[in-house]
């Protein structure tokens, strides 16, 4: 990966605020269908989003399956949860690893006795601070930087597959079954599935909404927006 570094290490450790009445988060009202939701934010878009002037054109995808429910969730507080912490912009690789983890607890908890929690996402953001990129992502959504004419990964695969993955699935009390975590979902990382096989603990399960994170400095050579501030 040509000018970038990966600025947190996996959750194993290896390389390769808006409330209802009742104090939590509001959910949707009701669960979509099975298949998969796509849904990408800009915050050139319609949907509102409280930002400060060090981050120019946060943006955010979602990849929901089972429907809806998750990614919708997602798209609304994911963001919130990186903007709205004390520490943010200044330790913005600690705050957006925090914003996964939240979004992730706060979907379970949103979440009414007797619905279903199969409902889940995956998610990527990619936010601007001065002249840095920083990417954040848990699962199979993928980000790449046009430099020089060529595309600079900046975000890799969570695929059970993965040995790093693999490691960790099967650390943490799961298992990988033709390709599939648990033999029932094809990512390592995403939001809101806990219905495929968490284990809940100290070290977190073999599904794990942790994002890994990768930076890089803006340069004239990227095909990138006007990056200043």
């Amino acid at each position: 990966m040509e000018g970038s570094r990966v600025i947190s290490n996996n959750v194993d450790g290896s390389r390769e605020n808006c409330s209802s009445a009742d104090g939590r988060p509001p959910i949707p009202n009701s669960i979509g269908g099975r298949g998969a939701y796509r849904h990408s934010f800009n915050s050139n878009g319609t949907t509102p989003l409280c930002t400060k002037s060090l981050v120019r054109h946060p943006s955010l995808v979602f990849d929901g399956h089972g429907g809806k429910h998750a990614a919708d969730f997602a798209c609304y507080h994911l963001p919130r949860f990186i903007v709205e912490d004390e520490d943010f912009p200044q330790e913005i690789e600690r705050v957006m690893s925090s914003a996964f983890l939240q979004t992730d607890t706060a979907f379970a908890e949103a979440l009414l006795f007797g619905q279903s929690c199969a409902s889940g996402t995956t998610a990527l953001a990619a936010v601007v601070i001065g002249s840095s990129l920083v990417v954040a992502n848990a699962g199979d959504c993928r980000a790449v930087l046009c430099r020089r004419g060529k595309a600079i990964e900046m975000s890799r695969d969570h695929k059970p597959v993965c040995l790093r993955e693999r490691r960790r699935i099967e650390a943490s009390g799961g298992y990988v079954y033709d390709g599939y975590l648990n033999g029932q979902l094809n990512v390592a990382r995403a939001l809101g599935r806990l219905a495929y096989g968490r284990i809940e603990g100290q070290d977190g399960g073999p599904l794990t909404a942790e994002p890994e994170l990768m930076s890089t400095k803006l340069t004239e050579e990227d095909e990138f927006p006007d990056h200043r501030l």
